[in-house]
């Protein structure tokens, strides 16, 4: 019996180790364990930053994401360019804004990094969409999803919107 347990423990393992990751899943991140893993066929692992990485068809890397193909645990990931409070920002570039705020729109075509939505801005009617950030600790961006779309929680890092739970790791 425990010759049939341990060989039902070294072959979940083996297939574990070997599985691939699925379309917007993760695939690395330093909040993941520096643990690095492969994309189904025809997908590419790109970093959005130093924390989180996920499978994506190539070519579809978002602007604002670093957009390092990850290939190992030891691909190196760039720090981005830190905006301070109130200066000017755009989202559409590897940027972040300095802790404690996020990257507000002020109108279509200025915006901000400050730590809320101030009134009468057009980000109090912004929403996530698919895919995108939602949450997670000392997240400071927007948090409501678009229509039909929900919050899902993959960690207490990391929540992005989604129309149905995107896996048996997420709190759904």
């Amino acid at each position: 019996m425990t010759f049939i347990a341990l060989t039902f423990v070294v072959f979940a393992t083996i297939v574990g180790s070997i599985s691939s990751v699925p379309i917007y899943e993760q695939c690395g991140g330093s909040q993941w364990g520096r643990i690095f893993k492969k994309c189904d066929d025809g997908l590419v692992c790109y970093a959005r930053s130093i924390f989180y990485a996920n499978c994506r068809p190539p070519n579809t890397c978002p602007s604002h994401w670093a957009c390092t193909i990850v290939e190992s645990s030891s691909t190196i990931i760039p720090l981005p360019r830190v905006i301070p409070a109130n200066e000017q920002c755009n989202n559409e570039s590897y940027t972040v804004c300095i802790a404690g705020t996020a990257c507000f729109r002020r109108t279509s075509s200025y915006s901000e990094c400050r730590p809320q939505c101030p009134v009468t801005w057009q980000c109090e009617n912004d929403v996530v969409h698919e895919y995108e950030q939602c949450g997670g600790e000392d997240y400071t961006g927007l948090t409501r999803c678009a229509p039909d779309l929900r919050c899902y929680y993959r960690s207490k890092w990391y929540a992005q919107c989604s129309s149905s739970c995107p896996g048996i790791e997420w709190s759904c």
